[in-house]
């Protein structure tokens, strides 16, 4: 089966190209596939150990044996022959290595080659991060110790997404499973992962790409979003704001089943998060519930704005914490 990979419509094994964007068509198999440590990847990267498994592909530590160095693989993996699903999990694929193909950010994973093997096997090669899930450092987070740290981090998380921003991605994705926590120290840092839902705007042929489908995870999908209707950066600064919610204060603003998770993020105001982590400074809470407002006009207008907002918390702390020193 062959699949253009712009309008993601299925074609016979005898074309070559798209009849309506004249992309190359991409040859896809829907069988399934056995992945073994070892096997050569466009005749570059060999397969090491699986190192995790989504919802449609496996991830792999795998070797470039052009310069030896260490490389994580990402394999289509379908689950199912249904025709839907299989367009949906190559248009995840695309979107994700067009996406993340266009960034190139400290705090943004990066995405060396992506294509497809003669048997028609999608595969795409990112760098291989080392480090642990921002959900499960936020669960090692110690009060007042590291507000400083928690701070970094997200100032961190502000800068990778306003680079995917002023390229014109929007994330729609944006949650701590999502983002990698990295180093130790002075030498911490975050890698922002999953471009697979991805909206690309402005540009014509990656932005058929992003089809307004309800993208994203309930608890930290934008009221927008959960709308289905158009969307800009500010859904990703409003997941940033339950990111942000849920490291200063150890949970989530709305909890429950999906269905109502959504209805909470379209009707109810969240919880003061000062009130939940009474060490965190009003200015801190207040942009927390800025970036939580339901109608995008309230929001921070850009990442940048955030971000510098941010950065003065921070000079505003240090400030403070070198009078109680001296």
């Amino acid at each position: 089966m062959k699949i253009c990979p712009v309008c993601h419509e299925t074609f016979s094994d005898e074309l070559t190209s798209c009849p309506r964007d004249n992309s190359v068509l991409k040859f896809v198999s829907v069988s399934s596939l056995n992945f073994i440590s070892g096997q050569i990847v466009n005749k570059r990267f060999k397969l090491d150990s699986r190192i995790g498994t989504g919802s449609y592909s496996q991830v792999w530590r795998a070797e470039d044996i052009t310069n030896n160095t260490k490389v994580a693989v990402k394999l289509l993996d379908f689950q199912s022959t249904c025709i839907d699903e299989v367009r949906d999990s190559v248009s995840r694929f695309f979107r994700e290595a067009y996406a993340a193909s266009q960034l190139g950010h400290p705090n943004i994973v990066k995405v060396i080659d992506f294509g497809e093997e003669t048997c028609g096997q999608l595969y795409m090669t990112m760098e291989l991060i080392e480090g642990v899930s921002l959900t499960k450092t936020i669960r090692s987070f110690k009060w007042p110790d590291d507000f400083s740290r928690a701070l970094n981090l997200v100032i961190r998380i502000t800068e990778g997404m306003e680079v995917a921003h002023k390229a014109s991605i929007i994330h729609r994705d944006l949650k701590s499973d999502n983002i990698i926590v990295t180093g130790t120290g002075a030498d911490e840092n975050i890698k922002i992962l999953d471009f697979g839902t991805a909206k690309i705007l402005d540009d014509d042929r990656l932005a058929q790409i992003s089809k307004d489908f309800i993208y994203g995870t309930p608890s930290y999908m934008s009221p927008e979003q959960a709308r289905g209707v158009a969307i800009d950066e500010g859904s990703d600064i409003y997941a940033l704001g339950v990111i942000m919610f849920e490291m200063f204060t150890g949970d989530l603003p709305f909890k429950g089943y999906t269905s109502s998770v959504l209805v909470q993020h379209l009707q109810k105001p969240p919880p003061n998060p000062k009130a939940l982590n009474d060490i965190m400074p009003k200015k801190m809470s207040d942009m927390i519930l800025k970036c939580l407002k339901k109608d995008r006009k309230n929001r921070f207008e850009n990442m940048a704005d955030l971000r510098m907002e941010l950065e003065a918390v921070k000079t505003k702390i240090t400030k403070s914490f070198k009078i109680v020193q001296d």
